[in-house]
């Protein structure tokens, strides 16, 4: 029991168990997965980080989520890195790396990566790098769609996004 819970299992079910134990701890764990979701969304602009120290995830889900940032981190500047290419550096086929990312962040990993992306952009915006360079030091290959994206995340262009992120 203790070594499945120190593996990030979620919870541990003994045998004999009622249905309503059964039902109380899906709901539970439901409920966390769904406040974690809602706090990503909620978020926005913040990092990962923030969100899993407001939220009880498990350690091995939040090494997961570490090593990942790690591995964006390192390639954000790339254009031609993908989903599929973070997919390998973590060693999981697409589709499993899909369905871990999805229950822990409510995102595809299109999504995520793009989140990613807007955030740093972001960051470097309020620095006071010019769009075109945080363009390429985000990965976006085209500033037509890099102001399509950031507008459609924080509301507003990237040229006018210095004074709205400072107030």
């Amino acid at each position: 029991k203790a070594e499945g819970l120190s593996c990030g299992a979620d919870a541990y079910v003994e045998k004999p168990f009622t249905v309503v134990q059964l039902k109380m701890q899906i709901r539970n764990i439901l409920q966390l997965r769904l406040r974690f979701h809602q706090r990503v969304q909620e978020l926005g602009r913040g990092s990962m980080a923030e969100v899993q120290g407001e939220v009880s995830i498990t350690s091995r889900d939040r090494e997961f989520l570490s090593r990942m940032q790690q591995v964006i981190d390192l390639q954000l500047a790339d254009e031609d890195f993908s989903v599929d290419a973070l997919a390998a550096d973590m060693n999981m086929s697409r589709s499993n790396f899909y369905r871990k990312l999805k229950a822990l962040t409510g995102m595809s990993p299109n999504d995520y990566l793009k989140f990613c992306r807007l955030n740093k952009a972001a960051a470097l915006l309020k620095e006071g790098v010019r769009v075109n360079e945080v363009c390429a030091q985000t990965g976006f290959g085209s500033s037509s769609y890099f102001a399509k994206c950031f507008k459609a995340h924080f509301g507003v262009l990237p040229k006018a996004s210095v004074s709205h992120f400072s107030s």
